[in-house]
């Protein structure tokens, strides 16, 4: 799901050191409500200003009190505190809420305190919640509403920028909106008005379990967190140690969010619905079995059945780019669907993960080794006595050969798309501009005593830590870029990730495997491509001619490519009983795009292909004819590939043959797509003869303005920004400014 983001979209945290609290952990028994030092004054600032009025009251830790919020912004990047000279400003936002503070260590590790705030219909704390919107946050409105402080991350972009970056990958993650908050009169500096994740129709899209005529498999969303909750569920599987161990004396342990557990015992609700609650525990529970299981890696009874891998693995690549020491075990958000509510809305019923706390990821902790190289999912010999582990979940998803494959071509999707390091550092860059033209900071450092640290030095050791993350993970995922560098030369294309429709295994990645006749991995055996049982072979059999490494990735002169390895890589249409061979290819995710290129190659002669795109509104382009060549036929997209045999027989020679001729070649079509509809699958039907085989797939990240101008080298396209400056991932309609590899920048219409 993509979002729109406007130029102060930023998540702001400060980092300094430890200060002293009120003597009462939760409650300011001063009754100044842990203000700064200084009262700051200003009179105008680009950033909207939230007011909150609490007319003296104790702001509390556990309990809500009644207060107002106003929230001013004009749109036009001049805010006026003075309210009363400036009667007519725009009210964003204007109404009774409960208010309370939140957090964890973001509450009792700083001085500067986060909100909850809650939007009521009435004067009273305990009214029913008001759906509303805030900052365009969001079309339908939502209750559940938070105030981050800006404390521990002294580079003000931790949290947001790990969201932004996730954004185009993962169907939800929340936005914010940088702000600067007065309370009672009192200046507090820069702080998120921010969503939450959770169930509303702009956010996780949840409704009440029991909602589908009484299916309980769903709606639910619960968060693995600490103890700290009157209620919680605990697992019946423990974490485990370095060796695989179980850690008998530690849990796993999830916390109700949707519903809470209150929810779930309300009188009315149960007694028309007494078993939800174990329901819940139901699919939680068969989750985790199926994990424990020895068939674990089944598709049918395994993981893959309860849970949505690419989901995971979006929040496992999020987690781990960022080494969040908290990741996995703290603040770790699961929701699932009903299957009703599934099938009615075209979701997926199985659990999936979203987003949330990141304030003291990217080696911002002194503990736990934050800033070493190792994967954060094998951390739990290192974290010792720590009371919260890393569940199980993650050693027994990395241990599976399919889910490993997937995890390397996602993360060479995100290093060809967001992760670049340019479009990073343009993030960061654009975020801490806001807030020094807004004067943001300096009134920050102010108030709160001159406790943050020069910001251009603390943006310089978050980009370091980047450079440095992203080294480790490319080298052990084994990801190099095609064009050399880091991503940011590539050809204006991205890798399209095929979940579903591979039926064969045409690449041998292992030329023992060969000689045995052995199956590679649980999904497929390598067969070859034509009668003989030739095929193509990666560059861990042998570097001469090889068609990729071990990632599955490629390219040709157009686009880049990424296909699995060690399963099915290959939809071969191969003669049917009755009828025309066919296939689909099932995109991981939904991709808005002016252009699909596809590659593939023929054997035992030339071949004919019709193919279409199919659209998320159910609508599908009009079929093209691909003229598929035999795979010896020169000129290809691809060439110089070699061939190895797969088995014994008169043409090829004994199993494990190589070819010495590397003379084998792919072909590519381009099919133009409508860049507003997102493209899920694509539909293959042979009308040739003969052995087609379709490999792998990719995608413009222009758009139809763009695509126009013919791509070279010097003006592949880095970045896409709003009128803003923010950076978004294609164009969309209205003006855009188009950033080129050769360092110049045009205006695109889209209309």
């Amino acid at each position: 799901m993509k979002r729109k983001v406007v130029i102060y979209t930023v998540l702001a945290i400060s980092f300094v050191f430890m200060q002293p609290v009120s003597a009462q952990w939760g409650v300011d028994t001063s009754s100044t409500n842990f203000r700064p030092s200084s009262n700051v004054s200003f009179s105008e600032t680009s950033l909207p200003i939230v007011f909150l009025n609490v007319e003296g009251q104790t702001i509390q830790k556990k309990d809500k009190i009644l207060a107002y919020m106003t929230v001013i912004d004009n749109g036009d990047g001049h805010n006026y505190r003075d309210t009363i000279a400036h009667p007519s400003q725009t009210k964003n936002y204007q109404g009774h809420i409960a208010l309370k503070y939140r957090g964890n260590s973001s509450f009792y590790n700083s001085r500067k305190k986060p909100f909850s705030v809650r939007p009521l219909t009435a004067a009273y704390v305990d009214a029913k919640k008001a759906k509303v919107v805030m900052l365009d946050m969001g079309k339908k409105g939502d209750n559940d509403w938070c105030l981050l402080a800006p404390w521990e991350d002294r580079s003000y972009t931790r949290d947001l920028l790990t969201f932004e970056l996730a954004r185009p990958y993962m169907s939800y993650v929340p936005q914010g909106r940088y702000c600067e908050v007065i309370v009672d009169g009192w200046y507090y500096g820069v702080y998120i008005l921010a969503e939450r994740p959770t169930k509303g129709k702009d956010r996780l899209c949840l409704d009440d379990p029991g909602d589908w005529d009484g299916d309980l498999s769903g709606d639910y969303h619960v968060c693995v967190d600490r103890t700290d909750e009157p209620h919680y569920y605990q697992s019946k599987y423990h974490p485990l140690d370095g060796e695989g161990n179980e850690i008998a004396n530690r849990y796993i342990t999830f916390q109700y969010k949707d519903f809470e557990y209150d929810d779930f015992m309300n009188a009315d609700f149960l007694a028309k619905y007494p078993h939800a609650i174990d329901s819940l525990h139901y699919y939680i529970d068969s989750m985790e079995d199926a994990l424990k299981s020895d068939a674990y890696a089944d598709e049918k009874r395994g993981y893959a059945a309860h849970l949505n891998p690419l989901s995971f693995i979006d929040y496992q690549l999020s987690t781990e780019f960022c080494n969040n020491i908290d990741g996995y075990r703290l603040s770790t958000n699961l929701y699932k669907y009903s299957k009703k509510h599934a099938a009615s809305a075209e979701l997926d019923h199985r659990w999936q993960m979203t987003l949330w706390d990141f304030n003291i990821a990217y080696g911002n902790a002194s503990y736990y080794q934050p800033n070493s190289d190792i994967w954060r999912y094998q951390t739990n010999d290192i974290m010792g006595s720590d009371e919260q582990l890393v569940p199980f979940w993650w050693e027994r998803l990395m241990s599976d050969d399919a889910y490993v494959d997937l995890l390397k071509r996602r993360w060479a999707e995100y290093r060809e798309g967001a992760y670049t390091r340019k479009n990073i550092e343009a993030k960061i860059d654009s975020m801490v501009a806001v807030l020094k033209d807004a004067g943001a900071i300096t009134r920050d450092n102010q108030a709160w005593g001159y406790q943050f640290s020069n910001i251009d030095n603390q943006v310089s050791v978050l980009k370091q830590f980047i450079v440095n993350r992203m080294a480790f993970i490319d080298s052990e995922l084994g990801y190099e870029s095609p064009s050399g560098g880091d991503g940011d030369d590539a050809n204006s294309t991205m890798p399209v990730i095929v979940i579903g429709g591979f039926n064969q295994d045409v690449i041998c990645e292992d030329l023992e495997n060969v000689h045995n006749n052995t199956t590679q991995s649980t999904l497929s055996q390598f067969q070859g491509l034509d009668k003989a049982g030739y095929g193509f072979y990666t560059s861990n059999v042998r570097a001469e001619g090889a068609l990729c490494g071990t990632d599955g990735r490629f390219c040709s002169a157009s686009a880049n490519y990424i296909m699995p390895v060690a399963a099915n890589n290959a939809l071969m249409l191969k003669d049917v009983e009755g009828g025309t061979a066919e296939g689909t290819l099932v995109l991981a995710s939904g991709v808005k795009t002016s252009k699909i290129y596809a590659i593939g190659t023929c054997g035992d002669g030339d071949s004919q292909l019709s193919v279409k795109l199919n659209y998320a509104d159910g609508t599908s382009s009009k079929a093209v004819l691909w003229s598929l060549s035999d795979w010896s036929t020169q000129g290809g997209a691809v060439s110089g590939l070699g061939r190895i045999a797969t088995k014994d027989g008169t043409w090829s020679g004994a199993a494990g043959t190589l070819s010495s001729s590397c003379k084998f070649n792919l072909f590519e079509i381009a099919i133009d797509a409508e860049p507003q509809k997102e493209v899920t699958s694509i539909t293959v039907q042979r009308v040739g003869s003969n052995c087609p085989s379709v490999l792998a797939l990719s995608m413009a990240v222009d758009d139809s303005a763009v695509s126009r101008t013919p791509a070279d080298a010097s003006r592949c396209i880095v970045a896409v920004y709003n009128l803003e400056g923010i950076n978004i991932p294609f164009l969309q309609p209205g003006v855009n400014i188009v950033r080129y590899s050769n360092g110049k920048v045009r205006k695109v219409v889209v209309r």
